[in-house]
């Protein structure tokens, strides 16, 4: 099994069959791996001879051999000038080849020669791409470093009544105290209007509030 990188240099074409009736063919090449190909550049009024020196990188995956077309661009319809078949057995030994490769018409007749560079760069043991995900805890945050509870509007008691996203919790490092109660009670002015948070809607409407601990309860620190 063959997996790896393979460079592949196009580097020019000789005796190129033209087929162009009027004027200079304009070659250009493809070569194609498996499902890839990549297209050189157009060398216009190449007619029989083309210089690209373009070189392509192809993902291997077991492929056995490459194939290589030449075209005439037109302004309709390319002309295929020829095409050939190359195994890469000798490259996937050596790493590196150089060669002329024979491109033929549909007849079987030579059409001209393209010279080609190919180099080979097998796969590394244990590089190989996982689809698995991050390890814990890059996936998943701890629950301390995930979320900080804090007061609203930067860490202050407000008076204003507290919009639905605003939330409230225990200072850092304290949890629940099962012994210790606290009740709490509003009473609003007349003529205030219902408060849905439990309340008064402003600080303009007098109001009372009181707490009771049970025995043994820590200082409540927020007063």
């Amino acid at each position: 099994m063959s997996h790896g990188k393979l460079f592949i240099t196009v580097v020019e074409a000789q005796r190129l069959k033209e087929t162009e009736l009027l004027g200079k063919q304009d070659p250009y090449a493809v070569v194609k791996l498996g499902l890839q190909a990549k297209k050189t550049s157009v060398h216009r009024n190449g007619s029989t001879q083309a210089k690209w020196n373009q070189s392509f990188e192809f993902n291997l995956h077991n492929e056995r051999e490459l194939f290589l077309e030449v075209w005439n661009k037109n302004v309709f319809a390319d002309d295929l000038i020829g095409k050939a078949r190359h195994s890469l057995s000798e490259v996937l030994s050596t790493m590196e080849q150089s060669c002329w490769l024979t491109i033929k018409r549909g007849s079987g007749k030579d059409s001209g020669y393209v010279k080609l560079l190919i180099r080979y760069v097998p796969q590394q043991v244990g590089t190989s791409q996982s689809n698995c995900p991050p390890a814990y805890p890059s996936a998943h945050p701890t629950p301390a470093s995930a979320f900080h509870a804090q007061y609203p509007n930067g860490g202050h008691w407000s008076d204003t009544t507290p919009s639905a996203s605003q939330s409230f919790s225990y200072p850092s490092g304290q949890a629940y105290r099962p012994d210790i109660s606290v009740s709490t009670s509003f009473s609003a002015g007349p003529g205030a209007a219902p408060n849905p948070y439990g309340r008064p809607s402003g600080t303009d409407f007098p109001g009372s509030t009181s707490f009771s601990a049970g025995s043994g309860a820590a200082p409540n620190p927020y007063g």
